[in-house]
């Protein structure tokens, strides 16, 4: 999964290393999807095109 800049900003604050923002959003899409259908590499910000409550939940993953 790549994570630009921007999108380290956008969804994970400063709060969080692009780790976590990556842990996170790994389990946001195992709970929506197999994992066999998630893609091997895609651009994180994909995942709110596919999943529209992405941008709102990611901030809960983050948390746990």
């Amino acid at each position: 999964m790549q994570v630009s800049a921007a999108d380290a900003k956008r969804y994970g604050g400063s709060a969080h290393t692009i780790e976590k923002l990556l842990e996170a959003s790994v389990r946001f899409l195992l709970e929506r999807e197999p994992d066999t259908s998630i893609l091997g590499e895609f651009d994180l910000s994909v995942s709110s095109r596919y999943f529209p409550e992405y941008e709102r939940a990611i901030g809960d993953y983050l948390e746990k």
